[in-house]
């Protein structure tokens, strides 16, 4: 697979095997999984992992999410 353009281009191995070659440490996909067990309901918040990606980022349901910064 080639990804990139001219001057960045690399490229990396696709797996024959089924799935991507990544494995899940489930141990802490389920202190995740109990730690969102204790979030009172409707407690969920996106804008914390958004503002990662854009900072100052809200959520407005008229503009797309990716399109403003």
């Amino acid at each position: 697979l080639n990804i990139g353009g001219a001057h960045n281009a690399y490229k990396i191995a696709v797996p024959d095997a089924p799935g991507l070659g990544v494995e899940l440490d489930w141990e802490q996909v389920r202190k995740a999984h109990d730690a969102y067990k204790t979030l009172p309901g409707g407690a969920r918040n996106d804008a914390g992992p958004m503002q990662y990606l854009i900072p100052g980022w809200t959520f407005d349901r008229k503009r797309p999410v990716f399109g403003r910064h």
